[in-house]
């Protein structure tokens, strides 16, 4: 391609872009959250066959994503508590029941 030639690409429009870089898909996201199905499939199937799933992973692989676009969707009979890690996890949680 020589760099004289212009190049005819559509304009980026970051709401219908499905890429948010390293930002949170969230709930509103959900139509634009893909390529996890076999994990949030799983995911789901775990959360609906116990009482408690707790999700674990290093930072910035996808947890908060997979669960706020993937899987909190799909929850719609059920009661969600959805935390971060805290200095005192027992007591934040609490903290959302009540």
């Amino acid at each position: 391609m020589s760099p004289k030639k212009e190049c005819n690409l559509p304009s980026y429009d970051e709401k219908s872009n499905p890429y948010k870089g390293l930002k949170i898909y969230e709930a509103a996201d959900a139509g634009r959250f893909y390529g996890r199905d076999g994990v949030k499939t799983a995911l789901l199937e775990k959360i609906k066959s116990q009482k408690l799933t707790i999700v674990l992973g290093g930072s910035g692989t996808g947890k908060s994503s997979l669960l706020s676009a993937g899987v909190l969707p799909e929850m719609h009979d059920y009661e969600v508590l959805f935390m971060c890690p805290q200095q005192q996890p027992m007591e934040a949680m609490m903290q959302i029941r009540h």
